[in-house]
């Protein structure tokens, strides 16, 4: 999608284009984490049972990642999945009261 400069956005393209800004940083996220294991895409890709090209879009931002992936990343890379899901600069942080075991592993 394309915005013009004197183009005001609209709602929708807003929306589209956070969703777009969010599935690329978490692919970020998702690429640090995997980077820091080592892991190939082609293992990523038997983890979560999908094509290593349609792997390599999610790693990319082009296409967003599911629940279920990045509930079974966080589980291999042994991270919340917070972390994998955090879009803003601000520091992931667990809701008060909850604890590690809740959340996922601290580290």
């Amino acid at each position: 999608m394309m915005v013009f400069m004197n183009e005001t956005p609209t709602p929708d393209t807003r929306d589209t284009m956070r969703e777009q800004r969010d599935a690329e940083k978490i692919a970020a996220n998702v690429r640090a984490e995997v980077a820091r294991k080592s892991l190939p895409a082609d293992s990523i890709a038997a983890l979560l049972g999908l094509h290593r090209n349609t792997v390599t879009s999610r790693l990319a931002g082009r296409s967003p990642f599911y629940a279920y992936e990045i509930a079974r990343l966080a589980a291999v890379l042994d991270v919340s999945a917070m972390v994998l899901l955090a879009v803003d600069d601000n520091p992931v942080l667990p809701p008060r009261g909850v604890g590690p075991g809740i959340i996922g592993p601290t580290s």
